[in-house]
């Protein structure tokens, strides 16, 4: 192969990343897959966080004491008989 068709080889292939890349973007900006994917992030702490409260509670052997997960007040108490 001469010199000149590796080059345009690369350039086409180099394009084509660069086109195939912004498209991704475009695609996941529009279904808001990044936005998704920051919320279970934040999803994913909460629950990390519940697990360990739990895991204390329990090897402490002692009642769940109502507390604030990242700002999320504590759940108010409903008298069902």
């Amino acid at each position: 192969m001469q010199d000149s068709q590796i080059a345009t080889i690369i350039v086409v292939l180099v394009i084509s990343l660069v086109i195939f890349l912004v498209c991704r973007e475009i695609v996941c900006w529009y279904f808001k897959i990044n936005l998704l994917n920051s919320k279970l992030d934040t999803t994913n702490k909460t629950l990390a966080d519940i697990r360990d409260l739990l895991a204390h509670t329990a090897a402490a052997n002692i009642a769940p004491v109502p507390t604030t997960l990242r700002g999320i007040p504590p759940a108010k108490p409903t008298n069902i008989p």
